[in-house]
């Protein structure tokens, strides 16, 4: 499939300047940028999500929003958070050859490892669901990250033996130092120390500096990341991007090359700073809190920076390789060829032959909406049935009693009948049926039903088990789609990407526990063949009605070992095996 920027000729070679232009391009067309109608999209979900304003709200009239989104998305994070997270053990890496049973094993220990402890994997479930339920994609990034890792650390009261101990440490620079000798007789011979004996306490503060690197997993904020608009896949979309908030100091860290200069020189202002999605999700906070001098700590300031995966034949060799390219203004910061992007991608309702699909609030907000209004006309109702509308004679009434309605109030006339209510007629109970027909378009629509916010009772006194069981396994099944959509794209893709990016960049040991036992693992040692396949969402689902299976299970076990001629077929592995299935 020809794309852009792709078939350049060899001979032809690409500048520099020429690079910046498809760079510029592919950031201008892609899908997400801030003023395009996918980003819109997204704002009005986040804002159906908080409950605010519809913007056909009428003066003096009820002006209540339902949470018809919110619900839906907070009742599906649960199951989905129960399947993926319930365990720290998600992912489960199977050996296809005999020769990588090892392999697969070490992998599978060490990748939940470094997901849930080192990277706070359930945060990351958390957060990834969440944004597709609500802005139709959830976006991971794993990379390597190979920036030293520099902790300060102060000690007190250390002996001889352990400061000497302690600075000897490869990683460790000694920062400051002070050593005081000890020359109290009475605490010598405490220490069953002679009293000529020169004792030195130290006090000491070091720096420690990890330079092994390490893997990184973090979720996208869906503003900033960036596809081609045609893309049918994540792997085969044309153009990959990020827009990245970060420090002109960590920026200085990250590429200590770069004339800084020329960097500070940027004004700092980027649409990005006020893009509509961010400013929504945040609307309840302080974000901006006006203008701030950096005259003095100009580091301190931040910059909206782009890093880009496109295929580019950079070297001029006939063929377009996948290159990383990151630009802040007008200045490449880094170009060099990479293996593979890091991203992973999940929605919710995928569509045919389209990156990003729909989401749980692109099929909720009309009816929340249409149940706003609904209630609103039933509040409104209520309040002229309480505060109805009168009559008066002119000149005959009292106009401040009149207009001032409190339980027990009098309202003064010169005479009697100068005053009449307006009575308002009782909203007919088809209002409050209508109400209940837009729960069930809901709950159609989504999945997310009163089986999954909990039982009708008046369906459960008038049921068996069977049935309830049958209704609430109907209720389940659009939540275990979504479940399987986000195990099959990005929840598979992200554990993928952690298993190639250990092979292709850790170099070193790591001991971990496991089961009681440290355990050394190498990844260095795997050989990169990458034959597993994984398998994510161990989660236990349905925990207590598999309890009950294994039990029913157990009680054939007994029967048949009563049984000469079937007791043979029981072993201690089949009981350990099935029982296990309940843990």
């Amino acid at each position: 499939m020809p794309q852009r920027g792709k078939s350049k000729q060899r001979g032809e070679q690409i500048t520099e300047d020429t690079l910046k232009s498809i760079l510029d391009f592919e950031v201008r067309e892609a899908l997400g940028q801030h003023d395009g109608e996918l980003s819109e999209e997204r704002r009005k979900s986040i804002r159906a999500y908080y409950g605010q304003s519809i913007g056909n709200e009428v003066a003096g009239r009820s002006r209540i929003v339902t949470r018809d989104v919110m619900e839906v998305v907070e009742w599906a994070m649960p199951e989905l958070m129960d399947v993926f997270a319930s365990k720290d053990q998600v992912v489960n890496f199977v050996a296809n050859s005999a020769q990588d049973e090892q392999e697969a094993q070490q992998a599978t220990d060490y990748i939940n490892h470094v997901f849930f402890n080192q990277n706070k994997g359930y945060e990351i479930f958390h957060d990834m669901f969440k944004d597709a339920l609500m802005q139709k994609s959830g976006v991971t990034k794993v990379w390597w990250d190979d920036t030293p890792e520099v902790k300060r650390e102060e000690y007190s009261g250390l002996d001889d033996l352990s400061f000497q101990k302690l600075v000897s440490e490869d990683d460790v620079k000694v920062l400051a130092h002070t050593a005081t000798p000890i020359t109290d007789v009475e605490t010598l011979q405490t220490l069953g120390l002679p009293p000529e004996m020169e004792l030195m306490v130290h006090d000491v503060e070091i720096e420690r500096t990890n330079d092994n690197g390490r893997i990184r997993v973090e979720v996208v904020p869906p503003e900033e990341f960036l596809v081609s608009k045609r893309a049918k896949g994540l792997d085969d979309a044309e153009y990959k991007g990020q827009r990245i908030h970060i420090t002109l100091s960590d920026l200085h860290a990250l590429y200590p090359d770069t004339d800084m200069e020329d960097i500070r020189k940027l004004s700092g202002d980027d649409e990005q700073e006020w893009d509509e999605e961010y400013t929504a999700r945040h609307d309840f906070d302080d974000v901006f809190a006006g203008e701030h001098s950096y005259a003095d700590n100009w580091l301190g300031r931040k910059i909206w920076i782009t890093e880009s995966y496109l295929h580019v034949d950079w070297d001029n060799d006939g063929i377009a390789e996948l290159r990383k390219i990151t630009k802040v203004g007008n200045v490449i910061l880094e170009n060099e060829e990479v293996d593979d992007h890091p991203f992973s991608l999940i929605t919710p309702i995928k569509i045919p032959h389209k990156l990003i699909g729909m989401s749980l609030a692109d099929i909720t907000m009309d009816l929340q909406v249409t149940k706003s209004a609904l209630l609103r006309g039933i509040l409104d109702n209520m309040y002229n049935l309480n505060h109805g509308r009168f009559e008066a004679l002119d000149g005959n009434v009292n106009y401040d009693d009149l207009l001032t309605s409190r339980p027990g109030g009098v309202i003064r006339v010169k005479q009697m009948g100068a005053i009449r209510r307006l009575d308002t007629p009782s909203l007919p109970s088809g209002g409050f049926e209508m109400l209940d027909v837009v729960d069930k378009m809901r709950d159609g629509r989504t999945g997310i039903s009163k089986f999954r916010t909990g039982l009708d009772t008046d369906f459960l006194n008038n049921a068996k088990a069977g049935p309830v069981d049958n209704q609430m396994g109907a209720a389940n099944a659009r939540l275990r789609l979504y479940a399987r959509n986000f195990k099959e794209t990005g929840g598979k893709d992200t554990f993928t990407k952690m298993y190639h990016t250990m092979v292709r960049h850790q170099q070193h040991e790591d001991v971990i526990k496991l089961r009681g036992q440290w355990i050394p693992i190498d990844p260095s040692a795997w050989g990169g063949q990458c034959n597993v396949s994984v398998e994510t969402g161990l989660g236990h689902g349905d925990k207590g009605k598999r309890i009950q299976e294994m039990a029913m299970v157990g009680q054939q076990f007994s029967l048949m070992r009563q049984d000469p001629e079937l007791k043979g077929m029981i072993t201690r592995d089949n009981v350990y095996h099935t029982f296990s299935e309940g843990l």
